[in-house]
């Protein structure tokens, strides 16, 4: 599932089935991870009890639920569907990624090349939008911003793409040197002892085996090659620099900093800062206002939106208006008047504390934070993880993030990888 997972992963918004008139949306991501939950609790219904373990997650999932049934005085029925169904894909990608934590037949070492093939998947498709198809002007009609010659990547957003690519960054950056496929039951092993015990279609087992050391010896290779490694930190942090998206540079500057102190490489922290200003003086500035990094109208606008959330907050401070309703609310109080349907800035504020504030409260809003620092805690052995953590918490800062589900499904999967 997992595999399957990761090269779905670059495709983003390309695998999106719109619902509802526009204001739901289903991935087949979504699809692949309810299918593998519904297995995967049949199979071992004793992992029920280490999840409900999680008690401050399951808190805010039951207040988030509360929130939401109490916003039937201004929702209508189909609209606390969607909500709901938002609340529940939050709770079915976490439930996932605590069976993946336990479940001991799962060799994380055999997920790092697919995790490589993502990267570059996600960098090809990224670069391929800004050369080929400069300009989103056609899709503003679906919801999405007019970018200019800006990388917005399959995720059609500079600054969600960003924050991606920062995250794959700083994965990069922790690498080391990995010996991939050595414990696996599906590898060359298992490969060589099928080939020698069967006698009937000998020579395709054997082509297999062949092609798998094949695979096996380019992988490993490449993954610990440092000048390959080079060149595809370069090229992420390049393709991150191409978004002009300054909440992500911020993500990526905190985030590498969070990490290479945790890793006590300081002359590393110098080299990243001497690196970016050089690309912040090298960027083409020249395309219009998107590309201007001293551009105003973002920040005036960004302001508004705190300015909305914290009103709405004060309002209902204790449980919130309900999880992912703010569309609705927005609508009914004239703050979102043209295409809030398909808007995708209308299901938010650009901040996501502010967004958790308004939608769950002050009793969601701290058993949430809660909970994330508890994980960060138990995964203190691994500075991925929680640079990781701070990188998503400064971008989400300026954008309503924290709950992007590749954001979520990224996150779930750098905590797999350290459990």
């Amino acid at each position: 599932m997992l595999i399957t997972l990761l090269l779905l992963f670059p495709f983003g918004q390309l695998t999106k089935i719109s619902l509802f008139n526009g204001t739901g949306s289903l991935y087949l991501h979504d699809i692949l991870i309810i299918f593998y939950l519904i297995i995967s609790i049949k199979k071992s219904p004793a992992l029920i009890p280490k999840i409900i373990k999680h008690k401050y997650f399951i808190a805010f999932f039951i207040s988030s639920l509360i929130s939401l049934l109490l916003a039937l005085e201004f929702l209508t029925y189909d609209q606390l569907l969607v909500s709901g169904l938002y609340l529940f894909r939050l709770l079915s990608y976490i439930l996932v990624f605590y069976l993946l934590i336990h479940d001991v037949s799962l060799n994380k070492t055999d997920l790092k090349p697919y995790l490589i093939i993502s990267f570059i998947l996600n960098l090809i498709l990224g670069f391929g939008q800004y050369f080929l198809f400069p300009s989103l002007e056609p899709l503003f009609a679906a919801g999405w911003d007019r970018h200019f010659n800006r990388l917005a990547g399959s995720w059609l957003d500079t600054g969600f793409t960003g924050l991606i690519l920062s995250l794959q960054f700083l994965y990069l950056l922790n690498l080391d040197k990995v010996k991939i496929y050595t414990k696996s039951k599906n590898t060359l092993s298992h490969f060589q002892s099928k080939a020698r015990n069967q006698e009937t279609n000998a020579s395709l087992d054997f082509s297999v085996v062949n092609s798998f050391e094949i695979a096996r010896k380019n992988v490993e290779w490449g993954i610990n090659n440092i000048y390959l490694r080079i060149i595809l930190l370069f090229l992420t942090f390049t393709a991150v620099m191409l978004t002009y998206s300054r909440s992500s540079f911020l993500a990526l500057l905190m985030g590498s900093v969070v990490l290479l102190l945790r890793k006590k490489m300081v002359k590393g922290i110098w080299f990243i800062l001497g690196f970016f200003v050089i690309g912040l003086l090298l960027l083409p500035q020249t395309f219009g206002e998107g590309t201007k990094l001293l551009r105003m109208s973002t920040i005036s606008s960004r302001l508004g939106s705190w300015e909305q959330g914290i009103n709405l907050f004060v309002k209902k401070p204790i449980l919130g208006y309900g999880f992912d309703s703010l569309r609705y609310v927005k609508k009914d109080i004239g703050l979102e008047t043209i295409k809030w349907e398909v808007s995708h800035s209308a299901g938010g504020f650009e901040n996501s504390l502010i967004t958790l504030l308004a939608t769950s409260g002050i009793v969601g809003t701290v058993l949430l934070l809660t909970w994330i620092i508890k994980l960060n805690i138990r995964n203190k052995h691994n500075p991925l993880v929680l640079a990781s953590f701070v990188a998503v918490f400064v971008h989400g800062m300026f954008a309503n993030s924290w709950f992007y589900p590749w954001v979520i499904i990224w996150l779930g999967l750098m905590l797999v990888l350290s459990d």
